[in-house]
């Protein structure tokens, strides 16, 4: 599917500058409100999740980002949770979210063919990971969490 994305980039309510879309390494030493929206959209680093909707707000700073609001509508589901990103010394992440109603059929084909796993999946996660660039940031997350499945089968895990 083709992702369908926009967002805005504006500045503090506290100053008079117009919403404005600058690159980030021009924004620096300022905080910017942000607000994303996209559907039909496929994780472009990391596990290719397809998401269906996503919907954040959060704050720019000089090296970091914060999204406070992020609700994704996926695979029959949602999740909810926060976002920083800081480049203050190397690229890291961390963050949590929740799942709720989350329909494993499909999710877990995108991390394994051989395991099955149905139903619907609800927990809580917190995740981090670090790198040198953008492309190898999720090669290696942390996530720890917990979290149940309703009305479902597990197969073909040994």
């Amino acid at each position: 599917m083709r992702p369908i994305a926009t967002g805005t980039l504006a500045a503090p309510a506290s100053t008079n500058a117009e919403p404005t879309a600058v690159p980030l390494p021009a924004i620096a030493n300022a905080a910017w409100a942000l607000q994303f929206d996209a559907s039909n959209f496929e994780l472009p680093v990391g596990a290719p999740l397809l998401l269906r909707s996503v919907r954040s707000t959060g704050v720019l700073g000089d090296k970091e980002v914060l999204f406070n609001n992020i609700v994704v509508d996926m695979y029959d589901g949602r999740a909810t949770g926060v976002l920083n990103v800081n480049w203050k010394e190397k690229l890291k992440f961390t963050g949590n979210f929740a799942t709720n109603r989350m329909k494993l059929t499909e999710l877990m084909q995108v991390f394994s063919k051989e395991v099955t796993v149905n139903g619907r999946m609800e927990g809580n996660f917190n995740f981090a990971g670090e790198a040198a660039t953008v492309g190898n940031l999720f090669i290696k997350p942390q996530v720890d969490g917990s979290f149940f499945i309703r009305d479902g089968l597990l197969s073909n895990i040994d």
